[in-house]
């Protein structure tokens, strides 16, 4: 994904340009529940899961 962040008189706009082209204007306290939400996804996306054997193919 390739996307532009900028500010303009306190509104955060996002202009998404891969894979589609996408655009927000968010408020602060929007872009900031946005940044929360993503870095909670990021957390769980990066979690190793355990190991278990039942999963190895020979």
């Amino acid at each position: 994904m390739k996307a532009e962040v900028t500010e303009s008189d306190g509104v955060i706009l996002i202009d998404v340009q891969q894979p589609g082209a996408c655009a927000l204007a968010l408020e602060v306290n929007e872009a900031i529940d946005l940044a929360q939400q993503l870095l909670r996804a990021v957390v769980e996306a990066s979690k190793i899961a355990p190991f278990d054997p039942r999963f190895i193919r020979s």
